[in-house]
């Protein structure tokens, strides 16, 4: 249940962090940082007018695509660290030498049991 509300909050954060960097881009591309205020919702307002002229077009997508790389670039990183934790199930074993299975406790006998 922790793991979930953690997740969630992160989910939530993650789309908050989303806008801003998507608002911060379309101010600066517009020339109008000023515009820039809480909630950073900038670029939300101006998404329904995408298709209002070639410039409004090029604004809106470009501040779109910079978060959204940005998100994947750092979800890859994520996976790769979570990737990189795990430990390896299969392939890294080797037959035990004799000193290591007399250190588990593995006695050796010359004759097998009959």
């Amino acid at each position: 249940m922790k793991q979930l509300a953690v997740v969630m909050v992160a989910a939530v954060f993650g789309v908050w962090a989303w806008l801003v960097i998507a608002s911060l881009v379309y101010c600066s591309l517009t020339g109008k940082r000023d515009l820039l205020a809480f909630p950073y919702a900038q670029w939300a307002e101006a998404a329904p007018w995408w298709r209002a002229n070639w410039l409004m077009t090029v604004c809106v997508t470009t501040s779109a695509v910079a978060p959204t790389l940005l998100a994947i670039a750092l979800g890859s990183i994520v996976w790769r660290l979570r990737k990189a934790r795990r430990p390896a199930l299969y392939g890294r074993s080797a037959w035990a030498g004799d000193a290591a299975m007399r250190s588990g406790g593995v006695r050796q006998s010359r004759t097998l049991p009959q």
